[in-house]
């Protein structure tokens, strides 16, 4: 569209006023001499005379020639201007139909229509190279029910038009029916000839003939450098496709490539979003707890009713899983499925029929069935085609997921990518439902074995409580009745023997209240620490005074606890911090804070933890003893230096954990210990503290 180039209209106006000064000049001519040397010649010359009427006619002549380039020049404007136009409209049309079309087969098949108008020729179609699956993406005149079979230019891969008169055009040049533009062009089929190849062209001249088309034309679409398809013009009539034709249909290919690629990068993401959807929805159902053969219904459903209008899947589908014995492949759902298709394939072994070879081998296939039959165990009286799905996870088959096709469905690039890509969320959701469904019985086994080891410890307890009750009865009758003749060593020995009953009826004590955590954690109340704190150390008081030991309390929370273990709990780690001593008076210090990261994984609006200090400046311990000093009947002390079972930190664990929280401990030897409690806070209100303040000798 150039803006100096004047209309038509202006283009004949200045024409006529150009030929109306010619005939001025003419006449000026008769009545006088144009220059010097004319002037002398009229003067020589008298009207009238014949040298004087030829050189009249050799200056008419002249400007006669003058007038005739002048006219062929504003003719060559005029016909530049119109093709100009026509260029201009063309590409409009094209802008317009981009504008106006709401999918990109609507935009071709308008484009095709415009294309047979401007051609005028009766056959016309776009092809393109991506679409694998059709001869042409829109066509018009050409049978429709097979127009491959009278398309002599279906650009296949090894096809000649294809192969070198579109895409290899430099080895081509020599070709007498290609354009400036590399377009194929034959206005007469039975008058093309190639002498450079002979086997191209008597290829091409037996299509056409074949196919009936005396006049032909191939016009590539280019888009970014790369050719993406190729506009196809054909009649029956020889010179029906025009040169000035192709050459407007050249001139506006880039409309149709850069429409083409609009409404293919609109569709991508159209369909990257609807397969993002289907697998958005596929993962929500796999939250729920519903059970697998529902969560499989329910995904196919969602496969088969895709939003996506890219895919066209019949209604029709199954998945497979892998059976117990990892050779057959189980139907767990199916939609659309006779019941007698049912029957025969509710268990398919590996490697028969497609599901099976899918399973084996784990690619994926897509079979068109023509006669009827697909190597199943079944037959069917319609003819229809299959896409056999492997659900992979790490190489390994899961499953096999098989949908039915419409005889004579494309194997469509797009559909491929949807399912592999659903088979890849069904095969992590299967592999995890699977480690959940092992890890499930694993903790129903640990819990049993728990159970039973607890049912054992409390029975064999009070089973041992009877006879150790014997021993130390016995033992104290004997002593007390028979001491007068029983020798020193005689009383030695009793004495041993009701010390070690004295231990062993501890540890029994120990065992029962070890195997009473799990059994009582459920009665879990509102339990102020300040509370619990102040009834331990006034059970302690004693010992406190006989130790000259002082424990100052710091802010204490309001937890969801039980209180009795609380006190059990706080019982152990105080009278560790008494016992555990070297030479001077006790120290202990018991306080706490809130944190909002715990030890365990949270939600968002957490309450957040307690973190509960009790320090002491007694021995101390090396840290690498750490796990070991919560294990029962560990002991890192021989029981002359210091007395116990080796059981009161194992029970202080089990009371925390049972509470979800964690315990540890800082240490070095000699420097004193820093057991560190750590407790849910729970949806309480914050707790008051208790004043600062010290239990001791002097007594609070």
């Amino acid at each position: 569209m150039e803006e100096d180039i004047k209309t038509r209209s202006q283009l004949l106006a200045e024409l006529n006023e150009l030929r109306t000064r010619n005939l001025q000049l003419e006449d000026a001519l008769r009545q006088r001499p144009s220059n010097q040397a004319d002037k002398a010649a009229t003067v020589r010359q008298e009207p009238g005379s014949t040298q004087y009427r030829l050189h009249l006619e050799q200056l008419l002549s002249k400007r006669t020639r003058e007038l005739a380039a002048s006219n062929r020049r504003l003719e060559r404007a005029i016909a530049d201007r119109k093709r100009i136009e026509n260029r201009t409209r063309a590409g409009n049309s094209l802008l317009k139909l981009l504008t106006e079309a709401g999918s990109l087969q609507e935009y071709l098949d308008r484009a095709v229509l415009l294309l047979r108008t401007w051609s005028g020729c009766r056959c016309a179609g776009i092809r393109l190279f991506d679409d694998a699956a059709r001869p042409c993406a829109s066509y018009l005149g050409f049978k429709k029910k097979s127009p491959e079979s009278e398309n002599p230019f279906l650009l296949d891969h090894d096809h000649p038009v294809y192969a070198r008169d579109i895409v290899d055009r430099d080895k081509s040049q020599d070709l007498p029916y290609l354009t400036r533009q590399g377009s194929f062009l034959c206005s007469d089929t039975a008058a093309t000839t190639a002498p450079d190849d002979d086997r191209v062209s008597t290829r091409l001249i037996s299509e056409c003939v074949r196919s009936g088309f005396a006049s032909v034309a191939v016009i590539p679409i280019r888009h970014a450098e790369r050719v993406a398809g190729a506009i196809l013009l054909a009649d029956r009539r020889p010179w029906r496709v025009a040169a000035h034709a192709v050459e407007l249909i050249e001139s506006n290919t880039h409309f149709i490539a850069d429409a083409v690629h609009r409404f293919q990068t609109r569709d991508e993401l159209r369909f990257k979003y609807d397969t993002q959807e289907v697998i958005g929805a596929i993962l929500g159902l796999s939250l729920q707890d519903i059970p697998l053969e529902e969560f499989l219904a329910h995904s196919l459903n969602k496969v088969l009713f895709s939003p996506s209008p890219s895919l066209g899947f019949q209604p029709q589908g199954a998945i497979f899983v892998v059976g117990e014995d990892r050779q057959t492949l189980v139907m767990k759902a199916r939609i659309g499925i006779p019941d007698r298709v049912t029957a025969n394939c509710a268990q398919v072994p590996f490697g028969k029929c497609l599901c099976g070879q899918t399973a084996v081998d784990g690619t994926f296939r897509y079979f068109e069935c023509v006669k009827g039959t697909n190597g199943s165990p079944h037959e069917t009286a319609r003819p229809h085609g299959h896409y056999c799905v492997p659900i992979l996870f790490s190489d390994q088959t899961l499953g096999v997921m098989n949908l039915t096709l419409k005889a004579g469905h494309p194997h469509d690039r797009r559909e491929e990518e949807f399912l592999l890509a659903v088979a890849n969320v069904i095969a992590g959701i299967l592999q995890r439902k699977q480690v959940e469904k092992e890890l499930q019985l694993h903790t129903q086994r640990l819990e049993q074995s728990n159970r039973n080891l607890q049912d054992f410890a409390f029975v064999a307890s009070h089973d041992l409580q009877e006879p150790l009750r014997k021993i130390q009865t016995f033992g104290e009758r004997l002593r007390s009745k028979y001491a007068d003749v029983l020798s020193d060593t005689a009383i030695n020995y009793l004495e041993r023997m009701q010390n070690a009953a004295a231990r062993m009826q501890r540890l029994i004590d120990a065992l029962l209240t070890f195997s009473r955590v799990t059994a009582t954690s459920g009665r879990h109340e509102m339990t102020d620490l300040r509370d619990v704190i102040g009834s331990v150390l006034s059970d302690l008081e004693l010992c406190i005074e006989q130790a000259g030991g002082r424990v100052e309390v710091g802010f204490l929370p309001v937890v969801m606890a039980d209180a009795d273990q609380m006190c059990q709990l706080f019982q152990n780690l105080i009278g560790n911090a008494l016992k555990f001593q070297a030479e001077g008076s006790p120290r202990i210090g018991i306080r706490s804070h809130w944190f909002a990261d715990g030890p365990s994984d949270e939600p968002a609006d957490s309450p957040g933890w307690y973190r509960i200090f009790v320090e002491d400046n007694g021995i101390g311990f090396d840290e690498a003893d750490l796990e070991r000093i919560f294990a029962p009947f560990q002991r890192l002390h021989g029981r002359e230096a210091f007395e116990g079972t080796g059981m009161g930190l194992a029970i202080c664990k089990k009371i925390v954990e049972s509470h979800g929280g964690e315990i540890t401990a800082r240490s070095t030897p000699g420097n004193g210990a820093t057991f560190i409690v750590t407790l849910p806070a729970g949806r309480t209100a914050i707790a008051g503290c208790v004043q600062d303040g010290c239990i001791g000798p002097e007594g609070i």
